[in-house]
C-alpha cells in the first residue's frame, strides 16, 4: 500500500472537524515512550493495542495514545 497523506484521506464537512482528524491521526502515527524499556520507539498496531518495536512489548492503552 502506498503511504498516502492524511489530508487525503480526511474527514469531511467542515474546517474542525478535519482539523480535529488531522489532530488524532498525527497522535496515533507518532512514536511513544515505551514504558518498559524507556526508548522512544511504541508505535500503533491497532487502535488500543501498541507495540515497542526496541523490547517487543506488545500492550493496551487508548485509543489514539498509550
Amino acid at each position: 500500500m502506498i503511504a498516502v497523506p492524511v489530508k487525503i484521506r480526511s474527514a469531511r464537512y467542515g474546517r474542525k472537524i478535519r482539523k480535529r482528524y488531522e489532530k488524532i491521526k498525527r497522535m496515533q502515527k507518532s512514536t511513544y515512550v515505551c514504558p518498559k524499556c524507556g526508548v522512544k520507539a511504541v508505535k500503533n498496531v491497532k487502535l488500543g493495542i501498541w507495540r515497542c518495536r526496541k523490547c517487543g512489548v506488545v500492550f493496551t492503552g487508548a485509543a489514539w495514545r498509550p
